[in-house]
């Protein structure tokens, strides 16, 4: 502590030592008017950038520092000790919480949530940190670096490792996991359980069906006719949605030549091999690739302040164990009994360990797993995902709709589950390692070729889809299926349309135009 040359201190932090030591420490004689004041500068500061790596505005304490002495003096004073670790300030301006706040937040903020990853992490920030203070900002991006690096990032897993951080315990963060995920959760699984209903009652007469056969026309069947028809594009406006989540992802991670080449690389692969143990192989050679060559620009938050975690039970290695033994038992059970809710807790578990960047990648994932095997088709992939996206939290949760297709509510809550368990215990494993993953280039060039491979796999599988909503789809054709997709994707990219309108877009203007089409041929 002796040792303060090359210290980074934020100019913020000078003025609230100086706060903290004029109240002598103690909460009830601190000038709370002066406090928030200072609080809301340094939000308002950090609010553009707790993304990016070292902010701006530091002063560098060295020898031409003419504060360095008497600051150093100051961070050596004995009463300093109960609010600083080696110099350097642990929380003091963070409020307590007990069960109940962090309960309620997260039941606040799994029905608040709209609008994907980013829009999760500001308002998780603006709860957490601005309005509540229940965690500081360095803290805040301390976590979602180390978020972002892993495997099995979503918001859910995010939200987890904030509240055990906060808590000192993992049952906390496992509790903040469930109940931010429980409303979008039961919305999904009674959609989903509606929907297969529908569909089973509509071709119950229908056996052998045939993807490319229109089983209903206007004359002998006009209200299932459009039902069919809005329903076609609705999952052409879903389609543009995910173009345009896809073409966001890769500006974002591929902004370079050589990251380009291997997202296109992976995609082509996968488009002529749609092989789930091919996906495994490219996101692996991708990340080595990646790895060799080395790319600076690209490195997330590598602040050199260190943060303490390892206090908080259960975490590090007992959780790596625990996610080796569960996968283990879920094979080998899957294998030797062989069950339709077997096979959905390992595949999902599996995507969940496997899933590299935020939540759209997983969509060619289940694309290959489930389509393979038959227990779904492309549409309804692309139904799970236009629920998804209108609803609050994770796009994980297109497992829960997955699973009640492929079998039913309970198959549903089954893979709801398993897809965020590899990434809460990767998260809860690598906690008290924080310091030494988040400095490492390495693992940061290996996730970032990963990344690339897994956007690849995501173009790839709008294609496929494209193919099945626009081509095969026997209640549209390539030129108005395709002019829609375009339509809703522009809607989103140029007039940052809300995703509820652009996908009900999609639906109207299928019917307009079959209709038309309809009455044109009845004119003639």
């Amino acid at each position: 502590m002796n040792n303060t040359q090359g210290k980074e201190i934020f100019p913020v932090e000078h003025e609230y030592y100086s706060l903290m030591k004029e109240s002598n420490y103690q909460m009830e004689t601190l000038d709370t008017n002066k406090f928030d004041k200072l609080m809301e500068r340094k939000f308002s500061f950090n609010e553009k950038n707790y993304l990016g790596a070292e902010d701006d505005g530091y002063m560098k304490i060295n020898e031409n520092n003419p504060f360095r002495d008497s600051f150093s003096n100051f961070l050596n004073e004995d009463n300093f000790s109960k609010g600083f670790d080696d110099g350097l300030l642990l929380d003091q301006f963070e409020r307590e919480a007990n069960l109940f706040d962090i309960t309620k937040l997260s039941l606040y903020l799994g029905c608040m949530s709209f609008g994907g990853p980013m829009a999760h992490q500001q308002l998780f920030y603006e709860k957490f940190v601005k309005e509540n203070k229940f965690i500081s900002d360095r803290n805040y991006r301390h976590i979602l670096s180390l978020s972002l690096i892993l495997p099995g990032y979503s918001s859910s897993t995010f939200l987890a490792a904030i509240s055990a951080v906060k808590m000192n315990s993992i049952f906390v963060g496992y509790l903040a996991l469930l109940i931010f995920n429980l409303p979008s959760l039961i919305v999904i699984l009674l959609c989903g359980f509606i929907i297969k209903t529908i569909n089973t009652e509509i071709h119950s007469d229908i056996e052998n069906k045939i993807p490319d056969k229109a089983y209903f026309t206007f004359d002998s069947h006009p209200y299932i006719f459009v039902l069919m028809v809005i329903s076609s594009g609705i999952l052409q406006g879903s389609l543009g949605l995910m173009v345009h989540s896809a073409h966001v992802l890769s500006k974002k991670l591929s902004n370079s030549v050589f990251q380009t080449s291997l997202l296109v690389f992976s995609g082509l692969i996968y488009f002529f091999i749609p092989n789930f143990a091919l996906i495994v192989v490219l996101i692996i050679l991708s990340g080595i690739l990646s790895l060799i060559r080395g790319d600076h620009d690209y490195l997330l938050d590598q602040s050199h302040t260190p943060v303490i975690y390892s206090k908080i039970k259960f975490t590090g290695t007992p959780c790596l164990i625990l996610f080796c033994i569960i996968y283990s038992i879920a094979y080998a059970v899957n294998y030797l009994w062989p069950s339709i809710n077997g096979i959905l807790f390992e595949s999902f578990y599996r995507i969940g360990s496997l899933s590299i960047g935020e939540g759209h990648v997983i969509i060619p994932m289940i694309l290959t797993e489930f389509t393979n095997k038959k227990l779904v088709e492309e549409a309804e992939v692309l139904n799970g995902y236009a629920l998804t996206s209108l609803l609050p939290g994770s796009m994980f949760n297109i497992s829960a709709y997955t699973g009640v297709i492929c079998h039913n509510v309970l198959g549903g809550i089954i893979s709801g589950f398993s897809i965020f368990l590899p990434g809460s215990l990767f998260i809860f494993t690598a906690l008290p390692h924080i310091n030494k993953i988040k400095s490492s280039n390495h693992i940061q060039f290996f996730i970032r070729g990963a990344n690339s491979a897994a956007i690849g796999f995501l173009y790839t599988a709008a294609i496929k889809l494209w193919i099945d909503s626009c081509f095969v789809n026997p209640y549209t054709n390539p030129i108005s299926g395709s002019l829609n997709v375009l339509t809703c994707y522009i809607l989103v990219e140029a007039f940052k349309l809300h995703k509820l309108l652009v996908i009900l877009f999609g639906g109207v203007f299928m019917l307009i135009f079959t209709q038309a089409k309809i009455f044109f041929n009845d004119f003639l």
